[in-house]
């Protein structure tokens, strides 16, 4: 902004400042917040705050480092998971690799299951997904 305003007049630059300002004070209003995050994360219910960019921010990132992969969930509930861990800054494997990091189970004994039991990889339910968005940080996967 600073090297724009170098270039501009007296009378631009104080233009643009107040469109700055406007910009600034817009991007605080919880209104539109709202109406983002739940563009992005239809299940928020805002229960553990209000919309802000602290909390979009939060988000974007919460499964960053974390690669998941599913077993025994339908389609649609499989691709619902999918869009949300991308959502959430997650990487989304079809297959169980060394590099999945959770695996998200519609049914408890899958030969899946077993082999990620045994690799030390969490099992967590498609409600561990939702608790994330809900609670804008990563609850214990042993708890779903």
């Amino acid at each position: 902004l600073a090297a724009i305003l170098e270039r501009c007049s007296p009378r631009e630059g104080a233009r643009l400042m107040r469109v700055s300002w406007g910009m600034r004070s817009a991007a605080g209003d919880a209104a539109l917040w709202r109406r983002h995050c739940l563009d992005l994360w239809p299940e928020d219910d805002f229960a553990s705050g209000p919309p802000s960019p602290g909390r979009y921010g939060v988000r974007v990132n919460l499964l960053r480092g974390c690669t998941l992969c599913s077993t025994r969930l339908d389609r649609s509930r499989r691709d619902s998971a999918r869009a949300l861990v991308l959502s959430l800054g997650g990487e989304w494997d079809d297959s169980l690799t060394t590099g999945t990091t959770h695996l998200v189970c519609g049914a408890g004994y899958t030969p899946k299951a077993i082999r990620a039991h045994r690799a030390r990889i969490p099992a967590v339910t498609p409600d561990w997904l939702t608790a994330c968005v809900r609670e804008a940080k990563r609850p214990c996967p042993a708890a779903f």
